[in-house]
């Protein structure tokens, strides 16, 4: 079927208006997607992408068919041909780890300070206490309403738990690269502004009790599938290929100017990560200037 799609949808590739390195990108990572299940992620929105632009031509309908383009840029260096930074594997290798470690804020324990609010409960302000602490720190108490899933026979119970240097690289990563997000909110995906990361614990009653642990249990899992959606999917940082072949791009003293604009407009919430080779070292992330 690949090979097929390919046969029809790579000459069209060729006719774009785009610059032969992204087109390059997007042949290179249509012909070595193996998964069927891959391909079809990347083919159906491309083909449903280089429909509108035909359209959009042919109406000359010029605001459309440069969104599309735009759209395609995007999706190519940012998504389809950007490969997960290290930290988002692990991030799904320690799964588990991060389940039954990932820091709570309870509800519960705010209810002695609604006297002293005028009987308003203030929301809880954790969000300076996660930028400015030490994500490790965080994660070293084991909450109580995860359960902690089957041991596999190669590992202890105690392995499962276990803070290792690499969980540690793991959540001063993702800590790291959540604080860039903060301080750099015109980067973030839609420019929304982060909720706090830690898991809030709701209080069920006017006594101060909690939901039940199976709901509670809830909660941890729908945080991480946010965070990981988040930076990951939403807010991917570039890899440093992407960024060297963006830059080149740029830098290409005959590209028209009006696509030279089309470019920013796609690179507009571009970052890179700065260590990527660190393997002990946390990530750290800057802003790309596409304009040096």
């Amino acid at each position: 079927m690949a090979s097929r799609v390919n046969d029809l949808l790579l000459p069209v590739i060729q006719s774009i208006p785009l610059h032969q390195i992204t087109k390059n990108a997007l042949v290179t990572t249509l012909t070595d997607t193996q998964s069927d299940y891959k391909f079809k992620e990347i083919a159906v929105p491309l083909t449903k992408l280089l429909q509108v632009h035909e359209k959009a031509q042919r109406r000359q309908d010029l605001r459309t068919a440069l969104k599309a383009l735009e759209s395609i840029i995007y999706q190519t260096h940012f998504k389809w041909n950007n490969p997960r930074p290290r930290h988002a594997l692990l991030f799904q290798k320690h799964y588990h780890f991060l389940l039954t470690h990932w820091p709570f804020e309870n509800h519960r324990l705010l209810v002695d300070s609604i006297a002293a609010h005028k009987g308003k409960l203030n929301s809880i302000p954790s969000k300076t206490t996660w930028l400015k602490a030490d994500w490790a720190t965080l994660f070293q108490v084991k909450n109580p309403w995860v359960q902690t899933p089957p041991t596999p026979k190669n590992l202890s119970e105690t392995d499962l738990d276990a803070f290792t240097p690499e969980r540690a690289f793991l959540v001063n990563s993702l800590g790291n690269q959540y604080k860039f997000l903060i301080a750099n909110s015109h980067l973030s995906y839609n420019h929304k502004k982060y909720p706090s990361p830690g898991v809030q614990i709701p209080i069920r009653n006017a006594l101060g009790e909690v939901s039940p642990p199976k709901q509670i249990s809830r909660l941890f899992s729908r945080q991480l599938a946010y965070i990981y959606t988040s930076l990951f999917e939403e807010n991917p940082p570039l890899s440093p290929a992407n960024d060297i072949a963006l830059m080149a791009i740029f830098n290409d003293k005959t590209m028209d100017r009006r696509f030279k604009r089309l470019y920013m407009r796609a690179c507009a919430r571009a970052y890179t990560i700065t260590n990527a080779d660190s393997t002990i070292e946390p990530l750290t992330f800057r802003c790309t200037q596409w304009d040096h």
